[in-house]
C-alpha cells in the first residue's frame, strides 16, 4: 500500500532575530513567541558562522568579542564542527568580532541591540594559505550601511514583538524601510508578516530584495525557503535553504524547512536526515518535526518507526488541524504492519 507524503503548509510565528518558530495552521503553539524568555535584560546573544573563501566549513577557528572602545576581550569561543558559533549574555553595545586561525584572521564590527544578533564571517583566503590583503569580515548589512534612525525603528519593532504588539511592529518596520528601503533585516521581517497573512508571493518579493541587499543574511534565505515551500516550489526552496544553512548553521528552522522541501520532492532519505538535525537543535516540545519524520519514514517504508512518530505527534496534538490526517495515516499503517500494537 502506498501512502502519499503530505507536506505541511507552514506559517512563521516570529520573534525576529532572537527566535524564529514556524507552526502549521491548526497546530497549537505552546510558546506563542517561539518559546524564548521575552524579558529584555539588556544583553543578547551573538550567533553566526565562519566560512572559508568558497563557503567551506573551517576547523579550529577561535572567535573573540572585544569592546570597541578599549579592545578588551569580552568573550571567546571556538566554532563548532558545522562552522557555527554562539556567544551568550553580551551586554548591548558596539563590539569588534575577530575570527582567528593561526596567523590568519578576519574581523568586523557587531552592534548588539537585540536579543540575538547574527553575523557571517568569511576568510578571504583559507587559513594556512598566504594572503596579501588580509581577511575581511562580512557582517550583516545593517551593521555597515543602515542609518541609525532606521536601526532605531527596527529595534523598537523587535521590542514591540517581544510584547506581542504585532501591528505596532508592522508600523515601525514601515518607518524603518521609509528611511532605508534596502534594510535587509526589516525587509525580512515584513516578509514574515506577509507569510503570516498567507501572502507568499509578496514575501518572496521582499526577501529577494533583502538578499540582493545583503547576501550574507541567512535568515532571509530561510524565510525564502518557507515561502517557496508554501507555494510547493520545492526545488527552489532547497536551493534557497542550501544557501542559507552555511550562514546560519545553528538554525533548526532552516533544517526543518529543508526537511519539508525534500519531503515535497519525495527525497525521503535526505528529508529524514534534516528532520533528525532539527530534533537536535529545536525546542524539545516542537512536535511538528515528528509529523515530517513520520511521512519521510512512510516514504522509506519504515512503517513501525513511522507509527512511533505519529503517536508522538498525536500525544501532543490530539485535536489539531492535521491530527485527523495523522490519525488516519496511523490507522492505515496499523492495518498493514504485522504485529502492530493495538491502541
Amino acid at each position: 500500500m502506498r501512502f502519499r507524503a503530505a507536506v505541511l503548509t507552514l506559517t512563521f510565528i516570529l520573534t525576529f532575530r532572537f527566535a524564529w518558530a514556524q507552526f502549521p495552521p491548526g497546530f497549537e503553539n505552546p510558546h506563542p513567541l517561539g518559546g524564548v524568555n521575552m524579558r529584555d535584560d539588556g544583553s543578547g546573544r551573538i550567533s553566526g558562522s565562519v566560512l572559508g573563501p568558497q563557503g567551506q566549513v573551517l576547523q579550529d577557528i577561535r572567535v573573540e568579542i572585544r569592546d570597541e572602545s578599549n579592545d578588551h576581550l569580552v568573550a571567546s569561543v571556538y566554532v563548532m564542527p558545522n562552522g557555527g558559533f554562539e556567544i551568550l549574555n553580551i551586554p548591548y553595545g558596539l563590539y569588534k568580532i575577530v575570527a582567528t586561525s593561526g596567523l590568519v584572521s578576519t574581523d568586523g564590527e557587531v552592534d548588539v541591540r537585540g536579543m540575538e544578533t547574527q553575523v557571517a564571517l568569511h576568510f578571504s583566503t583559507a587559513p594556512g594559505q598566504a594572503s596579501t590583503t588580509g581577511g575581511q569580515a562580512m557582517v550583516s548589512v545593517h551593521q555597515l550601511e543602515v542609518p541609525d534612525k532606521a536601526k532605531s525603528y527596527f529595534y523598537k519593532a523587535e521590542q514591540a514583538l517581544s510584547r506581542n504588539k504585532v501591528e505596532q511592529a508592522k508600523d515601525l518596520i514601515a518607518k524603518a524601510l521609509s528611511v532605508f528601503p534596502r534594510y535587509a533585516q526589516a525587509l525580512t521581517m515584513r516578509a514574515v508578516f506577509a507569510l503570516q497573512s498567507h501572502q507568499p508571493q509578496q514575501a518572496i518579493t521582499d526577501l529577494q530584495q533583502a538578499i540582493d541587499s545583503d547576501n550574507n543574511y541567512g535568515l532571509a534565505y530561510i524565510a525564502m525557503g518557507s515561502a517557496l515551500n508554501m507555494m510547493s516550489k520545492f526545488d527552489d526552496a532547497v536551493r534557497a535553504l542550501d544557501r542559507g544553512l552555511p550562514l546560519a548553521p545553528n538554525s533548526w528552522q532552516a533544517h526543518f524547512e529543508l526537511s519539508r522541501a525534500l519531503l515535497g520532492k519525495n527525497d525521503f532519505d535526505r528529508s529524514l536526515k534534516e528532520a533528525n538535525a532539527t530534533i537536535q537543535l529545536a525546542p524539545k516540545d516542537y512536535s511538528p518535526v515528528h509529523l515530517v519524520r513520520a511521512y519521510a519514514l512512510v516514504g522509506l517504508k519504515n512503517y513501525q518507526p513511522a507509527e512511533v512518530e505519529l503517536e508522538h505527534y498525536l500525544a501532543s496534538n490530539p485535536t489539531g488541524k492535521d491530527s485527523d490526517a495523522a490519525r488516519s495515516t496511523l490507522s492505515r499503517l496499523r492495518s498493514v504492519v504485522p504485529n502492530s500494537a493495538s491502541k
